[in-house]
């Protein structure tokens, strides 16, 4: 296996778009330190991106979202062995989420992973008409109901004050909720990237001129990934937004639309089990994968940070 840094402009997004440019620029606002590199294994290759962040008594951690193995037999651990030269010095372990239905021929799993590991997602190739005969009666009812209340849907920029307005909306039920809550200067900095053909939307739902709900969707043309949303309960935006955000991904002939997250069989994501239900009525086809794989490069010091993970975790999901 070969594996050499690349710009950041030349990662592919085919298989995720938390493997894109756009995805490196986003985090880069948040202390990570973007990587980029390309590797080839006799016939396969491919790019990836390495997120590093930098912990107490500088030490950095590596992670690298939504991997896609090319083949069962695919030698991870060599990989993380080769990035490491390339990496800070004082980097502990570095750190994989697999995509969607893949799977390492080792059982090396964390028991905490950054992202979900079951989700929902739906075909766009078909058009509108086919995907939503896949609606459950539950979504078809509300769709309609909201339209009956004349409410309104519409992308924005982030320079627009719905905006601003739609943002308490969300902050007040991620705390509501005991969900930690994305800063306005991230959620504005996602909306304003745009970066190698992939962007974050922002689709505001109004009554009567008022704001009461909207989603954030990631595009590109391969798939949208639906990451933030949040609706006043009284109305039935939420539904609405939804398939606005389908309608939109399929005339801008994405193929993919993926509502990112709901709880499965995981006992650690019961936190998204509340959404269970409605992203389930959306028809979409159920993908799982395995929760993070480790490989550490100081061995004692990972396992300290992993105890102060799993500690840490276990004190939010207490309180």
């Amino acid at each position: 296996m070969k594996i050499e840094p690349i710009e950041l402009t030349s990662l592919s997004a085919d298989n995720s778009i938390f493997q894109s440019h756009w995805w490196a620029t986003v985090k880069k606002k948040t202390n990570w330190i973007p990587y980029a590199f390309s590797y080839t294994e006799d016939q396969s290759g491919g790019t990836f991106l390495v997120l590093v962040k930098k912990v107490p008594f500088n030490y950095f951690i590596a992670y690298t979202p939504f991997f896609t193995l090319p083949n069962k037999e695919f030698d991870l651990k060599l990989l993380a062995s080769l990035i490491k030269e390339h990496l800070p010095q004082k980097t502990l372990f570095c750190r994989f989420d697999l995509n969607w239905n893949s799977f390492y021929k080792e059982s090396r799993y964390t028991s905490y992973s950054p992202q979900p590991l079951t989700t929902l997602i739906i075909d766009l190739r078909e058009g509108y008409e086919a995907v939503t005969k896949r609606y459950r009666q539950r979504v078809v009812r509300h769709v309609t109901k909201a339209k009956t209340q004349n409410i309104k849907i519409e992308e924005v920029e982030a320079s627009n004050p719905q905006f601003t307005l739609w943002y308490e909306i969300y902050k007040n039920e991620m705390q509501r909720r005991k969900i930690p809550t994305r800063s306005f200067t991230y959620l504005e900095h996602l909306l304003k990237s745009k970066e190698s053909g992939t962007k974050g939307s922002l689709f505001i739902a109004t009554k009567d001129g008022e704001v009461i709900g909207g989603i954030i969707v990631a595009t590109n043309q391969n798939e949208a990934v639906y990451l933030f949303g949040s609706s006043l309960k009284q109305w039935a935006a939420a539904y609405l937004l939804q398939d606005y955000a389908i309608q939109y991904c399929i005339k801008n002939k994405v193929t993919f639309y993926n509502l990112f997250g709901i709880s499965g069989d995981d006992k650690k994501s019961q936190d998204l089990k509340s959404l269970d239900l409605f992203k389930s009525g959306f028809g979409g086809k159920l993908y799982k994968r395995e929760a993070a794989i480790d490989f550490p490069y100081h061995k004692v010091l990972y396992h300290l940070f992993r105890f102060v993970e799993r500690l840490r975790v276990l004190i939010r999901r207490v309180l």
